[in-house]
């Protein structure tokens, strides 16, 4: 019983190592990505989406009896498969945003939410060391749903640089670009 158990350890552990090891680069073949940006991209699509029309009066002070509560930023959770031997990785992601509005006179707070589901790839510039460069893009749809409508759109991220700091196991990534997820993104990379 103990030789089974240890020979089924040993082959755990060692599956473990060997998914966690990429290529010589340091990249994890699998990891997960949690990220917060700014949600700019929401913010101006605010105005562009009809679901979004109280939002954007609120936003932009349209209306001075409405005012913006509840914002919060785009969160993003994704998945990475990064192909060894090689700077590229493609994988997926799943966002949500949301943000209230209430009215001043009834004291009504009306909320409007955004969610996507976005294709990612994502090549390294420079690949080697615990400092990596990269750029990626993100094509997916999202839905837009407030004051009881919903509306779909396509959803794009384009970050032409983006930074993960850190080990193959855990790092700190920072990107900068435009699209659903706003302008900065920041948040951390867990090798699987």
């Amino acid at each position: 019983m103990k030789k089974i158990a240890v020979v089924v350890a040993t082959l755990m552990l060692s599956s473990a190592a060997f998914g966690q090891k990429a290529d010589g680069y340091g990249i994890p073949t699998n990891s997960i990505n949690i990220q917060a940006s700014d949600g700019l991209g929401e913010t101006f699509m605010a105005g562009l989406v009809m679901a979004f029309a109280q939002t954007a009066r609120a936003i932009f002070k349209q209306d001075p009896n409405e005012e913006t509560t509840g914002w919060m930023p785009y969160l993003t959770a994704g998945y990475d498969y990064h192909f060894a031997d090689t700077r590229w990785a493609i994988g997926g992601e799943a966002g949500y945003w949301n943000i209230g509005v209430r009215n001043k006179e009834t004291g009504v707070t009306s909320y409007s939410h955004v969610a996507t589901l976005a294709a990612a790839s994502k090549i390294f510039y420079k690949p080697g060391g615990s400092f990596k460069l990269y750029g990626g893009i993100n094509l997916g749809v999202g839905v837009a749903s407030g004051n009881g409508d919903n509306s779909f759109f396509p959803a794009f991220q384009i970050n032409p640089i983006g930074m993960r700091l850190g080990s193959e196991r855990i790092a700190f990534v920072l990107e900068l670009g435009v699209g659903y997820r706003g302008l900065i993104q920041a948040g951390i990379n867990v090798g699987l």
